[in-house]
């Protein structure tokens, strides 16, 4: 089991520096399109302050990085100390916004010049120049520099290109997962550096100096075409640096085959965990059994594995739709404590979770909760369907109707607008599952409440459950995420979903 060296004070001076000196806000580039690979790294830098964009909001992830650049970016991480020594380059004027920078990182030895009196500001760095400068900040700070003594770049078959005063940084880099190849049998020591490739450098540098090791992990999903699964996606990339991640996903997009391969995949480059929420329990499980085996944590997120195959997983991540359905059935006693008149527009009949969610709800209702019918839809969670209830139950009930307790959000939709034409603006409805309808619904005042699937709060419990068990911690098997409660008080609080 991997353990985490500990920390010198030094290094947690430096952490402290870095997350302490600048206070970390969402930044939007519009060349940074959050599916690519650099995204993480790109948001990571541009939020702590680390690197800044080129301006027009670009953050130019294919520009060249200079000398000057990674002179004012480890100055920053570092806190932006002030030099001591006087400027010794000649090609470095005073009062350009490197100056201090490159001072500073020259007086303590992680920078060097071109001469003893040049610089070369503005020439691009090298791969090999850029780890070697992180190998020296990562020693300046007290970091750990060491390298297993029979670790060696025999794979790479370029490795004779690697400079002789960059072999260690570079081996130091590679061993500790910093620096990857640029293909599985190239470094490319003497390349140029793209911005993308230095931010995502970073954040392992970052990750690296707070727990002594950074993880890979990739997420299994059935299909990015499945708006819930590409925010899921989405906050695993946000996330995964804070919990010492490297995150991939492999989309299955509702081809079995497709889902089991990528499991393969991480187990043949030595990835650490894998997050998994497959279209086919049964297909994906051959697959799971052999990550479980080859030492990689399996986390199922939000699809749980029947008891027959429990020992294909390290544990599950996800909302329990019984726990859901009993949240709604509080809030509405709670809001109702003199009693009121319910009808139910129900899910899709047959389906376990609208079973559940109606069990749910009727449990946590009070007893002067009363039901004046339900009904379920009959073919599909369809807005229309739910519209077609409605309405038979206005024509039923009319005005004796307090509160519409329905299944989904979408459903809701079709609730609100026949609620509408009746006339009926003044009725409580509550909706499931914490879409983007349902957000809007409670920001327009037309829904009350939106009981939100929480796949922010599953993201971070399936990265926080695979770093403890890769420290050799234990974590239990099944972790139920309470739903998100959205209403117009709280919904501020919460991550706008886009699904």
């Amino acid at each position: 089991m991997r353990k985490f060296m500990k920390r010198t004070v030094a290094i947690m001076l430096a952490i402290l520096m870095i997350f302490g000196m600048f206070a970390v806000s969402a930044v939007a580039f519009s060349d940074v399109h959050q599916d690519r690979w650099y995204a993480p790294g790109a948001n990571f830098v541009a939020e702590r302050g680390i690197m800044d964009g080129v301006g027009g909001n670009q953050f130019a992830p294919n520009a060249n990085l200079s000398r000057a650049m990674l002179a004012t970016i480890l100055h920053r991480m570092h806190g932006r100390p002030a030099p001591q020594q006087a400027n010794l380059f000649v090609d470095v004027a005073d009062n350009t916004w490197y100056t201090d920078a490159i001072r500073w990182a020259r007086e303590q030895g992680i920078v060097q010049g071109t001469s003893p009196t040049t610089f070369a500001p503005h020439n691009n760095v090298t791969r090999q120049e850029l780890v070697t400068m992180f190998h020296r900040y990562v020693d300046h700070v007290g970091g750990d520099t060491n390298v297993t003594p029979n670790f060696n770049l025999n794979h790479f078959t370029d490795r004779d290109q690697i400079a002789s005063w960059a072999n260690e940084p570079v081996r130091w880099a590679v061993h500790h997962r910093i620096m990857m190849g640029d293909t599985d049998t190239t470094l490319n020591p003497r390349g140029h550096t793209a911005r993308a490739q230095a931010a995502t450098l970073i954040m392992r540098i970052v990750n690296f100096l707070d727990s002594g090791e950074i993880f890979r992990a990739a997420f299994i999903t059935r299909a990015m075409s499945n708006d819930s699964q590409a925010f899921a996606w989405r906050e695993f990339q946000r996330l995964a640096p804070e919990f010492g991640f490297e995150m991939s996903v492999f989309a299955g997009e509702n081809e079995p085959a497709v889902e089991f391969d990528g499991v393969l995949t991480a187990i043949a480059n030595g990835y650490d965990a894998v997050f998994v929420n497959p279209s086919s329990i049964e297909g994906i499980v051959p697959a799971l059994q052999q990550a479980r085996d080859a030492g990689l944590i399996v986390g199922m997120f939000s699809s749980v594995l029947p008891e027959e195959y429990r020992d294909a997983m390290d544990f599950f991540v996800g909302s329990d739709d019984f726990l859901g359905g009993v949240q709604a059935g509080e809030f509405v006693s709670q809001h109702f404590p003199d009693g009121a008149n319910f009808v139910e527009v129900g899910g899709q009949a047959g389906h376990s979770a609208a079973n559940d969610r109606h069990k749910g709800f009727a449990a946590g209702i009070a007893d002067n909760i009363i039901e004046l019918g339900s009904q379920f839809a009959p073919t599909g969670w369809n807005t229309h369907e739910a519209l077609a209830i409605m309405e038979d139950f206005i024509v039923r009930f009319g005005d004796q109707i307090d509160i519409v307790w329905c299944h989904w959000d979408n459903g809701a939709s079709g609730v609100i607008e026949a609620l509408r034409n009746a006339g009926m603006d003044d009725v409580f409805v509550i909706g499931m599952d914490g879409n983007r309808a349902g957000y809007a619904q409670v920001r327009a005042g037309t829904q009350a409440l939106s009981v939100g699937k929480s796949f922010t709060n599953m993201v971070i419990e399936s990265l926080r459950n695979a770093r403890t068990m890769l420290e050799g911690g234990t974590v239990p098997l099944d972790n139920w995420i309470p739903w998100d409660m959205v209403t117009i008080d709280t919904i501020d609080s919460f991550v706008e979903p886009d699904w």
